[in-house]
């Protein structure tokens, strides 16, 4: 299913995907975050509201990355991922958002609550170099594309079982792939669209974090 983003169609080559729109801010009212965090996002709810809400994808990104790292099902399965969005990583995204805000986040979280995971590299690179970098095994990429955040990850393989790639942007949601070479065309495909989009010449460079279950 493709969807519309950032003046492209992408994730084209997903098999499954759980499609979530308009998500990418901090979850306010009752159940929400606290007031003071509301306040600071421009939370729906926050006693006075700023001039606009301030998306989280970063606290986002970086609490899909510990999950997916850890094998958690809600993660990478499309069918749960609508729930663990709403009410796991969108949570904790804007904590995460508030206190810092970029992928050093999870050094913060290190230190209150372990995670149990660890740098696989980490660096600035071309759009088309990015899947010579991918390392072995499961892991997981923390990308910096242009004041955005995305998450992807491949997970599985060996003793029989197929490896299976994801990308999670917090602007659309959870797409999961049965191989390398669609992953990576749809990887190029968004992080091309969100370049065009932000105006930057081509051939600008994305950062990237590896990270892996230690």
């Amino acid at each position: 299913m493709a969807v519309n983003l950032y003046g492209a169609s992408l994730f084209g080559n997903a098999y499954k995907s759980a499609v979530i729109r308009g998500k990418n801010n901090a979850p306010g009212g009752e159940g929400g975050v606290d007031v003071d965090v509301q306040y600071r996002l421009g939370a729906p709810g926050s006693a006075s509201m700023l001039d606009r809400k301030h998306g989280i994808c970063c606290g986002i990104t970086v609490a899909w990355i510990i999950g997916f790292c850890h094998g958690n099902d809600e993660a990478k399965n499309t069918t749960n991922f609508p729930d663990y969005f709403a009410n796991t990583l969108r949570f904790q995204g804007a904590y995460l958002k508030d206190h810092k805000g970029n992928v050093s986040s999870i050094d913060d979280l290190d230190g209150i609550h372990p995670h149990g995971l660890v740098r696989a590299g980490n660096g600035k690179c071309a759009v088309n170099a990015l899947s010579g970098l991918y390392p072995d095994g499961t892991w997981a990429a923390y990308l910096g594309v242009w004041h955005h955040a995305i998450g992807i990850g491949r997970t599985g393989g060996g003793f029989g079982h197929s490896a299976r790639y994801c990308i999670m942007d917090p602007n659309a949601g959870l797409f999961k792939y049965k191989n390398k070479s669609e992953f990576t065309a749809d990887v190029r495909a968004l992080c091309e669209a969100r370049r065009a989009s932000k105006g930057e010449s081509a051939g600008a460079k994305i950062s990237y974090t590896f990270f892996k279950k230690a």
